[in-house]
């Protein structure tokens, strides 16, 4: 199975025409920079291009990848809110520990300076 980058996909499709760094040639890192295509990079995608049919079936295939990929990013999102939820409990738990540990700090300071006069 062809990950969604490697599918053949012109900058001219539907999927891809509302993506400003492809219509311009941009491309986006790992790291969220962006850099020119290199010649290189543009042979390989004029390759590609020139390799694109509409045969029903490589459509219905990028179809289903699309589907697919949809309901993962669906279930990533659900995934990171559970977490997010997971975190902001942890933090009130720790909150509370956090403040009970130091009415105890409190406490014991003002016996040690009650117990010392």
């Amino acid at each position: 199975m062809h990950s969604p980058q490697s599918t053949n996909l012109s900058a001219d499709s539907p999927v891809l025409a509302n993506k400003p760094e492809v219509r311009e040639g941009v491309r986006r890192t790992a790291s969220g920079s962006s850099h020119v295509n290199s010649d290189e990079e543009d042979a390989e995608t004029e390759a590609d291009q020139s390799e694109m049919t509409n045969d029903p079936n490589d459509l219905k295939r990028l179809e289903g990848m699309m589907n697919s990929n949809r309901e993962s990013a669906k279930r990533s999102r659900r995934r990171k809110q559970e977490y997010l939820v997971d975190l902001e409990t942890q933090l009130d738990s720790l909150k509370g520990d956090n403040s009970t540990l130091y009415k105890q700090l409190i406490d014991a300071t003002q016996q040690f300076r009650s117990a010392g006069k």
